[in-house]
């Protein structure tokens, strides 16, 4: 017996004693590690894993407190599963969270791998869509620009009659396109 060990059983005098001793003390460290992995459970986030790591982890935990006999129900087993997850699976959460009937774990896990792939595909194709920026500078106004820019008639511009015209009446800035 460890030398620790033995200093817990001090002052027993039955056999019956020395197993009431190390009941008590396996029971007070399966406690704490019931407690330690509940919380690792609750402070478990998807950020930065796979839809599939996140599920991997998240169902470790779940073993890890079955092995200590201290078995989640499905509620919290899903609960612990859905409250992970990021502001991108917002709608699963909901649906899954409000519906009458009750979905398994494994319905859950697939529904939350497909929302992955179908993300995984939308974010691809938005990267390759061309964007442009809209960037404005001034630039120094002269007493034309301030008079209004005149055309070939001799009339000025900045009293255009017709219909809006951003690039005829805004002459203090420059408009640039930037390709991105």
């Amino acid at each position: 017996m460890d030398e620790i060990f033995k200093n817990k059983m001090i002052g027993c005098i039955f056999t019956s004693d020395i197993w009431i001793r190390i009941e008590d003390y396996f029971f007070k460290s399966i406690r704490y590690k019931v407690k330690q992995l509940k919380s690792q459970l609750k402070l478990t986030k998807k950020q930065g894993l796979t839809v599939a790591d996140y599920v991997s982890k998240i169902k470790r935990i779940v073993n890890s407190l079955a092995s200590l006999r201290f078995s989640l129900t499905s509620d919290e087993h899903l609960d612990a599963l859905l409250e992970g997850l990021n502001e991108y699976y917002q709608n699963l959460v909901i649906t899954v969270s409000t519906k009458s009937e009750f979905y398994s774990f494994q319905e859950v896990e697939t529904s939350i791998l497909s929302h992955a792939d179908m993300l995984e595909k939308f974010c691809k194709s938005k990267s390759f869509l061309p964007q442009a920026h809209l960037t404005q500078s001034a630039f120094p106004s002269s007493s034309s620009a301030e008079r209004g820019i005149e055309d070939r008639r001799g009339h000025s511009r900045k009293f255009f009659r017709g219909g809006r015209s951003f690039f005829l009446n805004n002459n203090h800035h420059n408009v640039k396109f930037v390709a991105v």
